[in-house]
């Protein structure tokens, strides 16, 4: 050993590794020779297509043509009730301005002016549920509010057709189809409202007279 100038020794410092962290264990595979099978579903059933509204059952929409109403016969229809509701309410207004008593006249416009809603309202359902269609063997016609009345006229039957037009039908550019039947309980059929170009068209669809100009 030495005196105090010799040099002490060391002990190196042991370094500790850093701790690792633990291996997560491998995940579980499934076996090479398994394989999920996923149950399959069974194709639904499709309900077959319904046919176009108004159409029959086994008839081809390309071969219906279908014709509807003039689009301002609601204005048409409109004067037609006025003439209507005055002719209703006149009497008793006139009465009732004469006699004095007011109230008679007053009653009598409140009636007229509920027919002319009333005849207003129901034109606008009536023009909602119009169905006029030329089918491959005939005319098929639906119309009505409260009851509805289905019409079918075959092309065998048809004997001979009109258009004809009034003044505020002209006025419009609408006209009337008429239809002459034979054998049948309703002789003459009758398509008020049409447009005018529309109404020669049917008629000459009707009597095969397609492509010929309507005099």
């Amino acid at each position: 050993r030495g005196g105090t100038g010799s040099r002490r020794r060391r002990r190196p410092t042991s370094v500790s590794a850093p701790a690792r962290a633990p291996l997560a264990a491998p995940a579980a595979t499934p076996s090479s020779g398994l394989r999920k099978i996923t149950p399959i579903s069974r194709p639904q059933k499709l309900p077959p297509a319904a046919p176009a509204a108004g159409l029959l059952p086994g008839v081809e929409s390309d071969s219906v043509r279908e014709f509807g109403l003039h689009p301002r016969v609601g204005e048409l229809w409109f004067w037609q009730w006025l003439v209507v509701a005055v002719v209703v309410s006149l009497p008793g207004v006139i009465a009732g301005l004469v006699s004095g008593r007011w109230l008679l006249a007053l009653l009598s416009i409140l009636v007229g002016t509920l027919v002319l809603r009333l005849s207003i309202q129901y034109h606008r359902r009536a023009l909602q549920r119009f169905y006029c269609a030329l089918l491959p063997d005939g005319l098929r016609i639906r119309r009505g509010v409260w009851w509805q009345v289905e019409t079918f006229v075959p092309r065998v039957r048809i004997q001979h057709t009109d258009v004809t037009q009034g003044p505020l039908a002209r006025h419009y550019g609408m006209a009337t189809l008429k239809v002459h039947t034979a054998g049948t309980q309703q002789a003459e059929i009758q398509v008020e409202g049409l447009p005018h170009a529309d109404a020669l068209a049917l008629r000459d669809l009707l009597l095969g007279r397609e492509g010929h100009d309507a005099l």
